[in-house]
């Protein structure tokens, strides 16, 4: 869940961007004018020269023991890793952290440079996941920097993506970079299991973001113990959802050019400020920056429409380049249905609170179907220099409002078949009750007179549901087995029936 600043109280499109009847501000056309016959880009890799960090982090583990025997917020609760040949471990990395300063003024082209300031000892945790049998690895390891906007540590893009990172061979490490998670909520690590995790130290999230390089060194030279022992490790991807992802925006625009220990990015429900680099005024980031244009690493940016419509991420939209890509998907919620129907379990768990109810059904799209898409496009970008394809549109948007079709769904974006071949009204915003239930979205699905007027038949639903699943899969959004789901399950469904 995206951080409230009072910013987003002040943003209008006069403003920032501009209003013009047709929704699309400067940054907008620009998007619309870049060719989809890039070359393709050869990457390094691995192979690069990496920069040479201040301090670097020593590694202890499997962590075990604690009040209750295992980590807390651990995936395992809602997905069973031993199917796939996986194991989840935990580990502990400590060091010492830089801290960083502004350099010069910094603007909206996300062009920041950052000098190194104070430093202090930390000590935090990493959440592992990878194939026992170091054939089935893929080679690329996704880094996932965890959200604790709820006051504890969610693997929120390992909820979203864990088909594919599982399926296709890649190992996942979670990493406790904020302090609020490790010892200033309630909620924390040190106070939930003391006996376990007593010995962290977080000196604050000026120093996050150095501790998210170490992490990244400490995979790929590990010091101290091998969190993937028996895997070779060729690329890391950095990866983070909603405040995470704002955490990343800050990252890439000011630390990564000093750092270079990511291949690439993956920003996942951004909204329209990164994080601050340290506490107070001096620390605080430019809001509608977007990302810059020179990094040396690709980028893929995925919005869904809670983030586009509310966390106002349409303002800082901006055109696919050689390193960039902004992927917008319709009719989709921030913390979806599916992701709650497995986070739901992990906090039932380990903190024995009681199931989610909203006051609306949670948004049902397939949201996940993008994020398994964009952890490929982004791997395949920077393992063999082929880019992910151009966002058909953008959402939307005119006077700063999702503008809607006959039936009330988003016009524009990238289009889930469950859009394009409509049996409910999805949206992003809307719903509302207790945690993150105000950025679940909703699904409102059509009464029957509709759906009868729509599919009289029920071979006539699943010939257009195939149609619009294949067009997507073509277009490169869809990969293979969630096209092969999405068509199963409307094969199986009862419309027109």
């Amino acid at each position: 869940m995206l951080t409230r600043i009072s910013i987003f109280a002040a943003i209008s499109c006069v403003s920032l961007l501009g209003c013009s009847g047709s929704g699309l501000g400067a940054r907008e056309e620009a998007m619309v004018k870049v060719p989809n016959n890039e070359p393709i880009i050869t990457f390094e890799g691995a192979a690069r020269t990496r920069r040479a960090l201040a301090s670097v982090g020593v590694v202890s583990g499997p962590v075990i023991g604690g009040s209750y025997g295992f980590p807390f917020g651990a995936p395992s609760v809602s997905v069973d890793f031993s199917l796939a040949g996986y194991v989840q471990e935990e580990y502990f990395l400590e060091g010492t952290a830089t801290s960083f300063t502004q350099v010069g003024t910094w603007t909206t082209d996300g062009a920041w440079t950052a000098a190194p300031a104070g430093t202090a000892a930390y000590k935090t945790r990493l959440l592992v996941a990878r194939p026992t049998d170091p054939t089935q690895f893929n080679g690329t390891v996704v880094v996932e920097w965890l959200n604790e906007t709820a006051g504890w540590d969610i693997a929120d893009d390992f909820i979203y993506e864990n088909e594919e990172l599982l399926r296709s061979g890649y190992a996942w490490v979670g990493v406790s970079a904020q302090a609020l998670g490790v010892q200033l909520s309630p909620f924390a690590l040190k106070a939930w299991d003391p006996a376990r995790y007593a010995s962290l130290n977080h000196p604050g999230d000026a120093y996050a973001y150095d501790i998210f390089s170490q992490v990244a060194q400490a995979i790929r030279s590990p010091q101290g113990v091998n969190p993937l022992p028996g895997l070779t490790v060729a690329h890391i991807l950095a990866d983070g959802h909603s405040q995470s992802a704002n955490g990343l925006t800050t990252y890439v625009n000011a630390i990564h050019p000093l750092a270079e220990q990511y291949d690439g990015f993956l920003l996942h429900g951004r909204g329209v400020s990164g994080l601050p680099l340290h506490a107070g005024a001096e620390g605080a980031v430019p809001a509608a920056a977007i990302i810059r244009t020179d990094t040396t690493a690709p980028v893929l940016s995925l919005e869904d429409e809670w983030s586009v419509a509310v966390a106002f991420a349409w303002v800082v939209r901006q055109p696919d380049g050689p390193m960039f890509r902004l992927w917008e998907v319709a009719g989709t919620g921030h913390v979806d249905a599916y992701e709650n129907s497995l986070v739901g379990p992990i906090v039932g768990h380990d903190l024995g609170f009681p199931p989610l109810v909203c006051a609306e059904p949670l948004n049902e799209a397939p949201h996940r179907y993008l994020a398994n898409s964009a952890v490929d496009r982004l791997n395949a970008w920077v393992t063999n220099g082929s880019p992910p394809p151009h966002a058909p549109a953008f959402i939307q948007i005119v006077n700063a409002g999702v503008v809607r079709d006959a039936y009330g769904n988003a016009k524009g974006g990238i289009r889930l078949p469950q859009l394009e071949v409509p049996t409910a009204t999805l949206t992003g915003p809307g719903n509302s009750g207790p945690g993150s239930c105000p950025v679940g979205g909703v699904t409102a699905p059509f009464d029957a007179a509709t759906l009868h007027m729509l599919y009289p038949r029920h071979g006539s639903y699943v010939r257009r549901f195939v149609h619009a699943t294949n067009d997507l899969q073509r277009a490169g959004f869809l990969l293979p087995p969630d096209a092969e789901d999405a068509k199963n399950r409307a094969a199986q469904s009862a419309v027109g029936h």
